[in-house]
C-alpha cells in the first residue's frame, strides 16, 4: 500500500451526518496505510469468498489516469486518479462508496 500511494493522497467518501446533512469524510495516505496494516487477516464481511477486484481503466493520458475498482470481499467501489511520477504510477485521489 505504501508504494502505491502518493504521500499527499486524498481519499474521500460522501456521507450524511447525524442531522442528515451531506458532507465529505477525508482520509490521507498515512491513515489508509495504518488501516491496511491493521487489517492483516482480511475483511470478515465475506469470509467464504476469495478476494476479487474488477478493474476498469477509463483513460490514460501522458502522466494521468482514471480507474474504477470494485471489490467483492471488501464491498467498496473506488474511482481512482493516478499520476505518473518518474517511472512509477501513484494513487493521488480516490472517491469511494460502499456497495449495497
Amino acid at each position: 500500500m505504501t508504494k502505491a500511494l502518493h504521500s499527499e493522497l486524498a481519499k474521500r467518501i460522501v456521507i450524511k451526518d447525524s442531522t442528515g446533512n451531506t458532507m465529505l469524510q477525508n482520509m490521507g495516505a498515512s491513515t489508509l496505510i495504518y488501516y491496511t496494516r491493521k487489517n492483516k487477516n482480511g475483511n470478515t464481511l465475506n469470509p467464504d469468498k476469495p478476494f476479487h477486484a474488477d478493474i476498469i481503466i477509463y483513460d490514460i493520458y501522458n502522466n494521468v489516469a482514471t480507474v474504477k475498482a470494485v471489490t467483492n470481499k471488501y464491498k467498496f467501489i473506488d474511482y481512482i486518479h493516478l499520476g505518473k511520477f518518474g517511472d512509477e504510477w501513484k494513487i493521488v485521489n480516490v472517491l469511494w462508496e460502499y456497495l449495497k
